[in-house]
């Protein structure tokens, strides 16, 4: 679908992956007018080497901020697929078994208990032993032992993403080959600092509306160039396979509990497929190509967790590119000098993971609801930086504090309810 000349919403999100359709779906059940504007296809970008692990416990590694993020994203995931596949009428995939990490040798078998010592009853995490390990790791090597996560899962995020398309155009405006060619800006009016977004231009026409939102994954640096302020959102190429497990690793594929060791990852999908992940290349720039050696050091890996899947049909391999940032924490939040563009910026390895999440923080922002919790330190202005400037920008970003809109956002971003 295309937009005609002098389009005008409440909200245009910039950007048709997972986060900007996450977005836009929420924003459309809370009664806003909604286009996501997609410069290709759907889901073309990050979605296209992930796994799809909903891991908060250990993607967060020891980052407080992350944990919590996940956490509270992946208790949303439950209800927020379900009225995905309501709205589209297809399934996204999820899965909620949780997710395990598996020792190889006896330094990592001690790490993990010491770990889950420590954090077991923060992080509902255990250790099993080599005696008491689940029959879904039957066929695993020299296994010395597994920390299991009982909140994880996983969803198949091309499943998703076409849900997610499906369900939000039911009720707002899904455009592809909507590229954003410019911007135009306009003064911030009476009592706001700053200016506001006032429209972009596309191949379609202009496009008109109260709020944008940035959510074009590694395009968001290039975009918030163009407004004058540089985020630093930074691509990091990722790989995946994908395979045809061998019969006598049906128990690994019927429990549906992704498995992270030997410095790899392997996703049980529903559909019989294996993934096995990932690489993280940021010297790789902008370069989406596969390669044999990234793919090939992945299959070995995989095998020697797993000897089965030397007899594992080749399926394919994809390649994206993940959004990342210096802190690994994504950037949410309005915008330094325009207050009413919201950054969703910088998921990194999380994207999937945190899509509810981002959906429900930006729509409220959107709307001017005060956030539910400290959105401090994932303001964009943390490191925004004016393009060829080494210097930070003046901060904190409106809105972006504990419990409160910020004045200046509350002028830019008003509190409303969406027209019917």
């Amino acid at each position: 679908m295309t937009p005609g000349a002098g389009s005008a919403f409440d909200v245009a999100v910039i950007g048709g992956g997972i986060i900007g359709l996450a977005v836009g779906f929420e924003l459309a059940r809370e009664g806003a007018r909604v286009a996501v504007l997609e410069r290709e296809r759907p889901g073309t970008g990050a979605s296209r080497a992930a796994a799809g692990m909903l891991a908060p416990g250990h993607e967060a590694g020891t980052d407080p901020v992350l944990y919590e993020l996940g956490l509270r994203s992946y208790r949303l995931w439950p209800p927020f697929a379900r009225d995905i596949e309501a709205a589209a009428g297809t399934l996204t995939g999820y899965v909620g078994r949780g997710i395990a990490v598996v020792a190889t040798d006896e330094p990592e078998a001690a790490g993990l208990r010491e770990r889950a010592e420590r954090e077991g009853a923060v992080r509902r995490l255990r250790w099993l032993p080599p005696d008491a390990l689940p029959p879904y790791l039957d066929r695993f090597q020299g296994v010395r032992g597994a920390l299991v996560f009982e909140e994880g899962g996983h969803v198949d995020p091309v499943a998703t993403v076409r849900a997610l398309a499906a369900a939000f155009a039911a009720s707002g405006s899904l455009w592809t080959g909507a590229e954003v060619l410019d911007f135009r800006d306009e003064p911030g009016g009476p009592g706001a600092s700053g200016r506001r977004l006032a429209a972009v231009r596309t191949p379609w026409g202009e496009v008109r509306a109260g709020t944008f939102v940035l959510a074009g994954g590694v395009s968001n640096a290039a975009l918030s160039a163009r407004l004058g302020v540089a985020l630093p959102v930074i691509p990091v190429k990722g790989q995946v396979l994908a395979v045809q497990p061998p019969p006598d690793l049906r128990g690994f594929l019927d429990g549906q509990v992704p498995v992270f060791g030997n410095g790899v990852y392997l996703v049980p999908r529903l559909d019989g497929r294996l993934l096995v992940g990932a690489t993280e290349e940021p010297e790789a720039g902008y370069d989406r190509s596969a390669t044999l050696g990234a793919i090939t050091r992945l299959a070995a890996a995989a095998q020697r967790l797993v000897p089965a899947l030397e007899r594992a049909r080749w399926l394919g391999a994809q390649t994206g590119l993940r959004p990342g940032t210096p802190d690994r924490r994504p950037l949410l939040g309005p915008l330094p000098r325009y207050p009413n563009v919201i950054a969703a910026a910088g998921h990194y390895r999380n994207g999937i993971l945190l899509a509810p999440l981002t959906a429900r923080i930006v729509a409220g922002l959107c709307a001017g609801r005060e956030p539910e919790f400290d959105l401090g330190p994932l303001d964009p202005g943390r490191f925004v930086t004016a393009p060829g400037s080494d210097h930070s920008m003046p901060g904190p970003c409106p809105g972006a504090g504990k419990g409160t809109a910020g004045s200046e956002g509350a002028d830019t971003v008003r509190k409303h309810q969406w027209r019917s």
